[in-house]
């Protein structure tokens, strides 16, 4: 790590220096060679216009030998080249070279402006002498009118050489200079890195958990102030994190043993906390951090929209949905802020069994008071009749004294199930468990309704082993199970229909079937059949004289009994129940089974 930052901080300075170093010998060498360009420049002009008065005559009169001559000895004397052009562009003199050898010079770009403006100035590549020249031109004028041009010119070269040898001299200079400086940056930039690279250490150290590392600096600027601050908050973090780790403890126990959901969302709908129970009432991966909006019941996102707007608390009931299965919730949210940071805190509540519970009672209050209400009003009309006089009617008062013990009679089987029903539904009822024989219970339910089949003309397939199928369970519960569920065949089944029962073994479990070819139940009833007081036909249920209450008693037992009850129906094919309880002996293999009709 210390050599690391030693060699940046190393090679940022030694950049540092080359860059200064090349920035100042471009610079010089540019301002020397533009110098040099400007002093030749002036040179180069001062000689054309030198030449302007003396080749006026020569030019207007056509004396091109005595021109040859003078600018001959002009470029001698002056080491410059000078020629003298007509103002269509031909050259007539040249210090240099032979005009007749050279080509008309009348587009060349110093010839054009001298000619337009009095004087051009141009660089460029020469093709007569084949080197790269400052041209200077001026223009030559007799009596007003333009009778040619004088041009002075001098080859780059020279300055080319000038220009690198002053290169070489701050070259030179500056690599002395480099030196220097780079063997001073090594020792500063090592004096520098060997306190924070030990800072470093500490500092990793820290992060790494080891606080108890500290720095060994003995010094006293704004580096050892640094070392010592670091060292106290070396002791500063041991001692709060050692509070904190306790806190969150405490915290995160809290919040994980709660039976609500707690969602804290900030204003990008990100999730900055959640409980496990949170994460399951909003559908939320353990490693999701970002709600999806889209999939929100709306009286959450409403929620959400108030607290974020009106800034105070917002609540709603809300339903959703947790695999296929349908929750109502009370949402309460917050507004929250944390530093910089703000957001709403969302406290999920489940109700669903409050709510359950309580249509539950509405249900229950508004069936018992229907079931009673109806034999109550015949009782109360027969006796009313009888007292009007009909008992003393041969002819009416047996029929309305039968009438009236049947009312009665069902009001006691509706008062003997409700007792059982409440009886099984108690927190404190406790079965008492022993192994009971399935087959003896069933054998002796079918026997006592021989006659109800007999009356109907129903077929019995019953399917039993040939051995005791014990179920840990209550003799008494067992039987209202098998009697609720025969009845309830043998009740819904027109005549002359079929009615099956079998028992067997599967693992260790006894799977109990009671089957009918009856009238059926519907597809949208099937998940409401066990619910107290529910019929599928309520005036039918009520001239077979049931309560309603049979199957509910069913389920409540299957359940106290640790097992499980379902049902498949078909309408107009038939019904079979399927009830799965937990068997008080080891599995066996059951390889046939005997039939009675």
């Amino acid at each position: 790590m210390r050599l690391r930052f030693l060699w940046r901080l190393y090679i940022t300075y030694v950049s540092l220096v080359l860059l200064t170093a090349a920035a100042i010998g471009v610079l010089t060498e540019r301002q020397f060679r533009e110098e040099i360009n400007t002093r030749i420049e002036h040179q180069l002009v001062r000689e054309s216009a030198a030449l302007v008065p003396a080749s006026r005559p020569l030019l207007a009169n056509a004396d091109f030998a005595a021109a040859r001559e003078v600018v001959t000895e002009v470029g001698e004397l002056t080491e410059t080249r000078v020629t003298l052009l007509l103002p269509d562009g031909l050259v007539v003199a040249d210090s240099s070279e032979r005009p007749e050898n050279m080509e008309n010079h009348g587009e060349r770009p110093e010839i054009v402006a001298a000619l337009q403006h009095g004087r051009g100035v141009a660089r460029r590549f020469s093709e007569t002498t084949q080197t790269d020249r400052l041209y200077v031109a001026s223009r030559v004028s007799a009596n007003g009118t333009v009778v040619g041009v004088v041009r002075t010119s001098v080859t780059l070269a020279d300055i080319d050489a000038q220009s690198a040898a002053m290169r070489k001299r701050v070259a030179q200079g500056a690599g002395l200079g480099i030196l220097f400086a780079l063997g001073i940056g090594l020792f500063v930039a090592r004096r520098v890195t060997a306190p924070i690279a030990q800072m470093s250490a500490v500092s990793d150290s820290l992060r790494q958990g080891d606080y108890t590392a500290r720095t060994q600096l003995d010094r006293t600027d704004e580096i050892g102030v640094l070392g010592e601050n670091l060292n106290q908050l070396g002791t500063d973090l041991s001692k709060r994190l050692s509070g904190l780790g306790r806190q969150q403890a405490q915290l995160r126990a809290f919040l994980g043993a709660m039976q609500e959901g707690v969602v804290a969302i900030d204003p990008r709908d990100r999730v900055v906390f959640s409980n496990a129970m949170g994460r399951r009432l909003l559908h939320l991966d353990p490693g999701e951090h970002e709600l999806d909006m889209t999939q929100m019941p709306g009286g959450l996102l409403e929620v959400l929209a108030e607290v974020r707007a009106m800034g105070t608390r917002a609540h709603s009931e809300i339903v959703q949905r947790i695999d296929d299965e349908e929750l109502v919730l009370d949402a309460r949210g917050a507004p929250f802020t944390a530093d910089d940071d703000s957001g709403v805190v969302l406290v999920l509540y489940d109700i669903t069994n409050m709510r359950r519970l309580e249509r539950v009672r509405t249900d229950f209050v508004a069936n018992v008071s229907h079931e009673l209400k109806t034999p109550l009003t015949s009782i109360q009309g027969y006796v009313e009749t009888l007292l009007d006089g009909a008992i003393h009617d041969d002819e009416y008062n047996t029929r309305f004294l039968e009438k009236t013990h049947a009312q009665v009679r069902r009001l006691t089987l509706l008062v003997s199930d409700l007792l059982s029903l409440a009886r099984i539904e108690s927190t404190s009822f406790r079965t008492e468990s022993a192994p009971v024989d399935l087959r003896e219970i069933i054998t002796e339910s079918v026997t006592y309704r021989h006659d109800p089949l007999q009356a109907k003309q129903l077929k019995l397939d019953l399917n039993l082993p040939d051995r005791p199928l014990l179920i840990d369970g209550e003799s008494e519960g067992l039987r209202q199970i098998v009697d609720n569920l025969l009845d309830n065949a043998i009740s819904y089944t027109p005549n002359a229909g079929s009615v099956r029962v079998e028992l067997r073994s599967e693992g260790y479990d006894g799977i109990l079937r009671v089957g009918d070819t009856g009238i059926g139940i519907p597809d949208d009833a099937l998940n409401r059949i066990f619910e107290r007081f529910y019929r599928v036909d309520r005036g039918r249920s009520r001239e077979l004289g049931g309560t309603g209450l049979g199957l509910s008693i069913v389920r409540n037992i299957v359940h106290r009994m640790q097992g499980t009850v379902a049902v498949q129906s078909e309408l107009g094919i038939g019904t079979t129940f399927t009830v799965t309880l937990p068997r008080a002996d080891e599995p066996i293999v059951i390889s046939e089974s005997e039939t009675h009709s």
